[in-house]
């Protein structure tokens, strides 16, 4: 995942690993599932502010790929442990899935 702020430089973060509130977030994956599929992203919000501003998320959002790029843009809004996970579909079934990337929000 790569995270920014405006006028800030670009930083890969790792799973788990803190970062600020307000960065812009890239989430970037690849799959070797041959084309045609359908890629879904799921994120999941935790935490009070979230919840107070009914931003829990949890659902599953289908995204376009190009060029064979996958990716799904977001922005650090409430604060605490969320997660995101990106699902390739192919023929109805969970053909792939990243796994659970961690974003640890701060203040």
């Amino acid at each position: 995942m790569d995270g920014s702020r405006s006028h800030f430089r670009t930083d890969h973060v790792y799973s788990g690993v803190p970062v600020r509130r307000g960065c812009s977030l890239n989430f970037m994956a690849t799959t070797d599932v041959s084309p045609p599929f359908k890629v879904y992203w799921q994120i999941v919000n935790t935490g009070m502010e979230a919840a107070k501003n009914k931003g829990l998320r949890g659902g599953f959002e289908m995204s376009t790929s190009e060029l064979g790029t996958l990716w799904k843009d977001e922005t650090a809004l409430y604060i605490g442990t969320h997660t995101i996970e990106c699902f390739i579909v192919k023929d109805n079934y969970c053909a792939a899935k990243s796994g659970q990337f961690v974003v640890d929000i701060k203040a």
